[in-house]
């Protein structure tokens, strides 16, 4: 999805990773036909295997950001380099930390998979909550900027006087509004699949 390329290199540079290291492709056509397959067939499990493949043959690391192609990452073991599925390293990342937490999701389709992601962790899932913010995501569809930072901010804000001790936020993009927040800081997809690269003795990338 292109507009998590900027949320992934503002994290980068946050991060003091140099920004020749950093390539982004997009595969809009293969996440489309999974969803129209209704998930992933053997056919396009295979593609994906062969995009991996081919990415690991110039990279050091890759990183699936999108959800809907992350899902068929976890199993396949056989690729040169380290693989990470962002939104799982989110899920690990947020609830390796004490507390409440609270995950904010916007798009309806991807409820039951973040809910089943982080409840498959570590963590009592009573302690955990997965909220919708539709408002967010159809912001994000009409491309109005303002008011989908605008509602992130004030679902977080929310979160946290809910009770929540930490906040995840579902989707990359969303991280984009968390400059705005006072009540506490979100954890954001970008940094969390940064930082299980940079811990990865593997890597001697930076």
């Amino acid at each position: 999805m292109a507009a998590n390329r900027p949320v992934f290199d503002q994290a980068a540079q946050e991060l003091d990773i140099p920004a020749g290291q950093l390539h982004h492709l997009n595969l809009p056509e293969l996440r489309e036909a999974v969803v129209a397959a209704g998930g992933f067939t053997d056919a396009l499990r295979s593609e994906l295997r062969n995009q991996l493949q081919a990415l690991a043959a110039q990279s050091d690391a890759i990183i699936v950001t999108c959800a809907t192609l992350g899902a068929a990452v976890d199993d396949m073991t056989d690729i040169a380099v380290p693989v990470v599925r962002a939104d799982a390293a989110l899920a690990r990342a947020a609830t390796a930390q004490s507390g409440r937490l609270t995950v904010l999701c916007a798009a309806q389709g991807a409820l039951s998979a973040v809910r089943d992601l982080f409840c498959s962790q570590e963590k009592r899932p009573d302690l955990i909550t997965v909220t919708h913010v539709p408002e967010v995501w159809r912001f994000f569809i009409e491309a109005d900027a303002e008011r989908c930072h605008a509602s992130i901010t004030k679902a977080i804000e929310q979160a946290f006087a809910d009770g929540a001790d930490i906040v995840a936020l579902a989707h990359p993009w969303m991280a984009a509004a968390c400059t705005s927040v006072q009540a506490g800081q979100a954890l954001g997809i970008a940094r969390a699949a940064f930082a299980e690269l940079l811990a990865d003795p593997r890597l001697h990338w930076r």
